[in-house]
């Protein structure tokens, strides 16, 4: 994104993630709710509670983030991870009434022209951070279906409710095991460059 260690990356041996980190694809939010009823072990509604709530976030933090990626300035970092820190499954506030970052198409060209966007900006900000708090929020989301589920194990199934709450409870699964193990990573810009140096190395390599 910065156009740093370019001469590192232009070695067929070394292959970029394009995004800020591994983490990055893991904890994309697209698709990330279906995980969690799967983690839950429930049925797959049509709620896109985290998908939602992540680009929101994304929305909102879109000029400071690009201010931050120009100035490096501490206040910017701060005000990221700080509304980063305030998400929350319950609280849907339209934080992005007011913008108190704002910027140019100037600023921003450099930039969304590798694919940063107003909904994109969660695949190169900080992994590590973004996994801390998805995690927090995918599992806060993941008991409150648990918590309906066994509610309704318990008004349906009489005196066999305690067997089937512990059969229940032995089938979730961790969230983080389904999130690092995704099948197929949502499609993005970044993802499609991965795959093509990847599969530009194997072609080459193969052939020789």
């Amino acid at each position: 994104m910065l156009d740093k260690n370019i001469e590192i990356y232009n070695s067929p041996f070394c292959f970029q993630t394009y995004t800020y980190s591994i983490e990055n694809y893991y904890y994309n939010p697209i698709g990330l709710t279906g995980l969690c009823f799967d983690a839950a072990c429930v049925y797959q509604g049509k709620k896109n509670t985290l998908e939602l709530l992540l680009i929101e976030w994304s929305k909102y933090i879109f000029s400071c983030f690009i201010l931050y990626l120009i100035d490096n300035k501490p206040e910017q970092l701060n005000f990221i991870k700080a509304s980063l820190n305030q998400l929350s499954i319950e609280k849907t506030d339209d934080k992005a009434v007011e913008q108190q970052y704002l910027i140019t198409n100037i600023q921003a060209q450099k930039f969304t022209e590798k694919g940063l966007s107003p909904e994109t900006v969660f695949l190169y900000f900080r992994g590590h951070n973004l996994e801390t708090k998805i995690k927090q929020l995918a599992k806060k989301f993941i008991k409150q279906l648990s918590n309906q589920k066994i509610k309704e194990i318990t008004s349906s199934q009489g005196s066999n409710a305690p067997n089937l709450i512990r059969e229940y409870n032995n089938k979730k699964i961790e969230i983080g095991l389904l999130a690092n193990n995704r099948e197929k990573h949502p499609e993005n810009h970044c993802y499609t460059l991965l795959q093509s140096d990847i599969q530009q190395y194997k072609d080459h390599y193969t052939e020789c």
